[in-house]
């Protein structure tokens, strides 16, 4: 794809939501882009429209302005953007942009130096608050525009809040045009460590290994500081975690030592773990330089990393006494796949600091291969008027949906467009949104994509330990028919002549309170997702109800609140659990057309988890009868010679698995073989599966 067709589709795009939304072009732009930034790990966090244009009170003469707003808690900083949207093809000069960043300057001075004008029920007046109550937040100006670089835009004049320096970044067509292809093949880091005269590292590994090789280095404090300034959470998308917070206890007791005891930071603390696909070694006197890491990843030891550039803008620490050991992991050519579970390996022994469940490792569970296989296998019912059928395309990875478009042709690609329209792609964070609003979880929805994720992880992951199988079709369709009602509450929030922020909160809390409401009148009822399925669409009758739901949560979240905040108050248990019981929902007379008992609820989804049973047995048989007789036997030698058989039945099993193709073992059986399989791998011991004959 190139740039020109790039910028027509993002255009169209535009139209077409701006359109669906009742929304501005540049709002939807700006909302739009931020959602690909996240996505693509530039920013950390979960952008908020906050418009908002006036003058200065101190000087009328001077104009201000300001679009949205971001909280990054990782670096602690606070993101400002401004929005300029064009139809034609103007250019993007130095000029301009300083004009936008100087809109941003202006308001950041007046909220901070005079009582601005602002109404207290937006979130343009959160904002307000939030940057006079952040005196050490680093501030940073984001201009998003869909015009070209028409300059060098590197020599731009200097803007200040609070006398200290703020950092700007444009997002033109251009730049927004290469972070959505690098989205599509992830784009390493690359760390020049030369700029440094190099890092101090050893050789840990003398047995050669094509999968790894380790290194011990020593990493100037300063070092790894001004690496997470320039390149942020990217060098922290392999971490297990996100950062967590300076109130956690051993976050404290990291900075204390940053502050209090520099020359013991070695000692005391257990340094960094991190990986790259390719590095420069250089000799010297006193052993090897590290000169240079491509894809470089901190995957344990974010909250060293962060906490190191935060003690240097926020305690103003110049590090020059802390150094940091780190342990470097090369990993070698071998496919994606298989380098993302290595690296998940990595991590999840490398993570001792703090307690990490397996729910941290979420990303690779295999319900979302599940969910992936589901979505490829199954039509969406026609609809009238419409002579093809559509997938809703399960995004289990960033950037499939593009992926899997690369090598068609340009009838085939739109033959797959067609058949998987845009508008029907979910990700795995949509997918939690939806499923958590529905759960009655609004605040945690409202905590942003990735904790809610988080969240949605490790309950959906405990949930698949007890009973994998009820995770089907079935899950997968209501799944689309709580998408399907997400987006048209969005629709209607966005279309009242009331609306003016907080939409996200709007909608999550609308979608939770109904459901409450729903089960409070019918207990012994569910609302028929199924129907919204086979219709594709959210009846009419619902729309007069969100109607009259949706002013009512908006009034609630803005009204009487014991945070200021709007959008820190949605994010409080407390906001939830009194709005159950103070707000009251209303459902029509012939509403219960729209239910479905809960018993023959139940005899359907256990028809689907008997039938999802049977698949996962499939899939698991297949996987042992991909390994030859030989090679179980073999097998079979290997776990007994390392005492790595676990019991009686695991054993059993492997004698059945030695027989192939004359016995094949059971379901059960299978699935104790592939543990087994896992551990061998885990002590360094992989085999060869069968080639499929002709």
């Amino acid at each position: 794809m190139t740039i020109d067709e790039f910028r027509a589709d993002l255009e169209a795009e535009i139209r077409n939501d701006a359109l669906s939304f009742g929304h501005g072009t540049a709002a939807t732009f700006a909302e739009k882009i931020t959602t690909m930034m996240r996505e693509a790990e530039y920013l950390n966090g979960d952008y908020q429209e906050a418009y908002f244009s006036g003058v200065h009170p101190n000087d009328k003469r001077l104009k201000l302005r300001v679009d949205g707003y971001l909280q990054d808690e990782a670096d602690n900083s606070i993101v400002l953007f401004i929005v300029h949207y064009t139809d034609g093809n103007e250019n993007m000069t130095a000029l301009l942009a300083e004009k936008h960043f100087k809109l941003l300057e202006m308001f950041a001075d007046a909220v901070l130096t005079t009582k601005l004008d602002i109404e207290e029920s937006t979130s343009t007046a959160d904002l307000a608050k939030i940057l006079r109550e952040s005196p050490d937040a680093k501030i940073k100006f984001i201009l998003l525009t869909n015009a070209r670089r028409g300059s060098v835009l590197r020599d731009m004049k200097k803007f200040y809040v609070r006398k200290g320096e703020v950092e700007c970044q444009v997002w033109d067509i251009e730049r927004i045009f290469a972070a959505y292809s690098s989205m599509q093949v992830r784009e390493p880091v690359r760390i020049d460590f030369k700029i440094y005269g190099g890092i101090s590292c050893l050789r840990a590994n003398i047995a050669a290994d094509d999968d790894c090789e380790s290194f011990l280095c020593v990493m100037p404090g300063k070092v790894l500081a001004d690496i997470y300034d320039a390149h942020g959470s990217r060098i922290l998308e392999g971490n297990v975690r996100s950062f967590l917070s300076t109130k956690c206890a051993v976050n404290k007791k990291i900075r204390d030592t940053i502050l209090n005891k520099p020359e013991k930071f070695f000692a005391f603390n257990n340094g960094i773990a991190a990986t790259a696909t390719q590095i420069e070694l250089k000799a010297s006197t006193g052993g090897l330089l590290l000169t240079s890491a491509v894809d470089f990843q901190i995957i344990n030891g974010g909250q060293t990393t962060a906490l190191l550039s935060s003690a240097r803008f926020k305690d103003k620490n110049n590090l020059e006494k802390i150094f940091v050991q780190m342990k470097l992991t090369r990993i070698g050519e071998m496919p994606a796949d298989k380098q993302e579970e290595l690296i998940e390996e990595i991590s999840r022994s490398s993570n001792s600091q703090n307690k990490v469940s397996d729910a941290d490792f979420f990303s690779t569970h295999p319900f979302h291969v599940e969910m992936e296989k589901i979505s490829r296998r199954i039509f969406a019912p026609v609809q009238s008027g419409v002579q093809y059928q559509t997938r809703w395309f399960y995004e289990r990875a960033r950037g499939q949906y593009v992926q899997e478009q690369m090598k068609l042709t340009t009838a085939q690609k739109k033959s797959f467009q067609r058949e998987n329209p845009k508008a029907q792609v979910m990700t795995k964070t949509d997918f939690a949104k939806y499923r958590m609003s529905w759960q009655e979880h609004p605040d945690l929805v409202s905590k942003g994509a990735q904790a809610n994720f988080a969240k949605f992880a490790e309950e959906t992951g405990a949930a698949w330990e007890r009973n994998k199988t009820q995770f089907n079709e079935h899950y997968f369709k209501e799944t689309v028919a709580l998408a399907i009602m997400f987006h048209a509450v969005e629709k209607i929030v966005s279309a009242q002549v009331w609306y003016n922020s907080y939409r996200a909160n709007i909608v999550t809390y609308s979608l939770a309170i109904f459901h409450h409401a729903l089960k409070v009148k019918f207990p012994d009822a569910e609302l028929n997702l199924l129907a919204i399925w086979k219709a594709q669409q959210m009846p009419d009758a619902f729309t007069k109800i969100f109607e009259a739901i949706t002013p009512a949560v908006n009034d609630f979240i803005t009204g009487e609140r014991p945070i200021t905040n709007v959008t820190q108050w949605c994010k409080q248990a407390q906001c939830w659990t009194n709005m159950k019981a103070s707000l009251r929902v209303e459902l029509p007379e012939g509403f219960s057309r729209w239910l479905i008992d809960k018993n023959s609820l139940a005899a359907i989804k256990k028809d689907a988890a008997e039938t999802q049973g049977i698949s996962l047995e499939a899939d698991v048989q297949s996987a042992v009868l991909s390994y030859s007789g030989e090679t179980w036997r073999q097998i079979f030698a290997d776990a007994s010679a390392r005492k790595l058989i676990a019991n009686v039945q695991e054993s059993s099993a492997l004698k059945t698995a030695m027989k192939i193709p004359l016995r094949i073992p059971q379901p059960f059986q299978c699935e104790k073989l592939l543990r087994l399989l896992k551990r061998l791998e885990e002590n360094g011991l992989t085999y060869k599966k069968d080639e499929p004959s002709d």
